[in-house]
């Protein structure tokens, strides 16, 4: 039986290890300028850039989920349906990041729906 050695920490076999979705996407090793809202950094042409489960929403490896593809082909399409027939004003106010089992803001986050 043998442990391993992560970051210069051993680690016993047996020990369960979990890593941070919110540290991993705002270090500016794998995501550069992370606070900024960058969508190009998601498109075909920069895509590549970003290393492997440096964002990994659906969990990686072996268990990553397996509704994975279709989750993100599914929210492409609604957010595409969603932006040609309506508006969206949303209230740019600060919040401050809660975690927990998910992240969530501190207060409600209001927006105003209009039709095209």
């Amino acid at each position: 039986k043998q442990g391993a050695v992560i970051g210069g920490l051993p680690i016993e076999e047996g020990t369960r290890v979990r890593t941070s979705q919110w540290s991993a996407q705002r270090d500016a090793r794998w995501f550069p300028e992370p606070e900024e809202f960058r969508p190009e950094r998601w498109d075909a042409e920069h895509g590549d850039e970003i290393a492997e489960y440096a964002w990994f929403p659906f969990g990686g490896g072996p268990r990553v989920c397996i509704g994975t593809r279709f989750a993100m082909v599914e929210a492409v399409l609604l957010l595409a349906v969603l932006a040609r027939r309506f508006t969206l004003d949303v209230d740019q106010s600060e919040t401050t990041p809660v975690t927990g089992l998910t992240l969530q803001p501190d207060r409600d986050v209001t927006a105003t729906v209009r039709a095209r």
